[in-house]
């Protein structure tokens, strides 16, 4: 007699599969934080190019392979959060309260190296220097960093993504929102997406040079790739649709889909579909930069048809250098985190859960420890070089008379693309 084969959609706690990847939440958050970490090596790699013109082929090979480590944080923390999601399944005011926090505090600290560090430097080169220069000053700067200048603050990411989770699964108790019109609860979906949109313009816009924005705005500003954002939101989706079908197929059970949330079968279904999305995505988004660079380098062709070679390449490297800020190319992470999400269970607990505290506030330090002892390093064996750029920037602000010449100045010296006059 043929036995019937039980599918993995259907899997219990009785007849649950044998393998579970051994990587938990808290591995993913490590090796995110130390990513993170090496990606603000990048930072410091850009500030040794302006000041040393010489290491500019150098410091451009390193920081193609920083940027390996740079793309992976925000799918690895994101991962992290959605598993912490699944598996406190409505414990939504732990979350808000952990990222909020986490949110709130690299803001904080993000504003007090700017003005402590930032300010006091500029302050001894002209006496005359105020916040809202230095403001400006370095909400030009790190632009022109590109993405490296983005992941700051991914915690911004994480709140937000907890949102679109909570909107999506939540089931409030306000009368307002019970029976049918619960979908205007779901509807407020739109308000965390609609924040990373905006941000993602924002981002587009001062690339191009349209306007600076004061660094304690930019501080705000989302992290995650167009291409990243679109393959979670897909995935939040795809797991609504997933329980739905598993409720309606077990007599509309809840608690049969709770029973099936706990099996090893459960979280390896997440891991393979979750790695499809990720492929999916990042081949969309690898084909979206060719697609980019071929009509930009005809509409040059086209602008411009005496353009020589060389030309035409340092002006599609702009312009893709526009759009790599603003996230376009970055989910090259999401291929990268392939193996890691098919070795990651959302299911693998830890005994003591309070080591997941230290986590972050040593990701922090280590952070912190890259860009003091990096910047200090660069800036003390260029100091010759160093006082010079910022003398020159502190001339273009007086001529221009406001700190958003100075911040367009500082723009153009801390990426040798924005010499190219378009």
């Amino acid at each position: 007699m043929k036995i019937k084969r039980i599918k993995w959609k259907d899997r219990m706690l009785d007849n649950d599969i044998k393998y579970g990847g051994f990587l938990s939440y808290r591995h993913l958050r490590i090796i995110a934080w130390f990513c993170l970490a090496i990606a603000q090596v990048s930072v410091i790699l850009q500030l040794e190019a302006k000041l040393a013109p010489d290491t500019v082929r150098t410091v451009e090979t390193w920081n193609n392979v920083i940027s390996v480590f740079a793309s992976l944080p925000i799918p690895l923390f994101l991962l992290a959060n959605i598993s912490t999601i699944l598996h406190q399944r409505g414990a939504y005011k732990g979350l808000f309260i952990r990222y909020g926090v986490l949110a709130g505090g690299m803001y904080i600290l993000a504003n007090f190296v700017v003005f402590h560090f930032g300010f006091r430097t500029l302050l001894a080169l002209d006496p005359e220097a105020n916040w809202g220069t230095a403001a400006m000053f370095f909400g030009a700067l790190l632009p022109a960093l590109g993405k490296s200048g983005y992941v700051l603050n991914i915690f911004i990411d994480m709140l937000l993504i907890v949102l679109m989770f909570y909107f999506m699964n939540y089931v409030p108790n306000a009368k307002i929102f019970q029976g049918k019109r619960i979908i205007l609860f779901r509807l407020m979906f739109i308000l965390p997406v609609a924040y990373e949109v905006a941000g993602i313009v924002i981002k587009y816009m001062i690339g191009m040079g349209n306007f600076s924005i004061p660094s304690p705005v930019f501080f705000l500003l989302p992290s995650k790739p167009p291409l990243v954002l679109a393959a979670f939101i897909t995935f939040i989706f795809a797991l609504k649709i997933s329980e739905i079908a598993f409720i309606r197929r077990h007599n509309n059970s809840k608690e049969a889909f709770e029973e099936h949330r706990q099996t090893k079968a459960h979280s390896l279904k997440i891991s393979i579909n979750l790695s499809i999305v990720f492929a999916i995505f990042a081949t969309i988004d690898l084909i979206l930069v060719i697609v980019l660079a071929i009509t930009t380098a005809a509409g040059y062709i086209m602008q411009y048809p005496d353009i020589t070679d060389a030309e035409l390449e340092l002006l599609v490297f702009y312009k893709l250098n526009v759009f790599e800020g603003i996230g376009v190319g970055g989910a090259i992470g999401l291929f990268i985190a392939i193996p890691l999400v098919l070795l990651f269970s959302y299911t693998k607990k830890h005994k003591n859960p309070n080591v997941d505290l230290l986590v972050p506030v040593a990701g922090i330090l280590l952070i912190v420890i890259v860009l003091l002892e990096g910047t200090f390093q660069v800036v003390t064996l260029n100091m010759a070089n160093f006082m010079q750029k910022m003398r020159e920037a502190l001339v273009e602000e007086e001529e221009g008379g406001g700190g958003t010449a100075l911040a367009l100045e500082i723009a153009r010296l801390t990426s040798f693309v924005r010499n190219v006059r378009l």
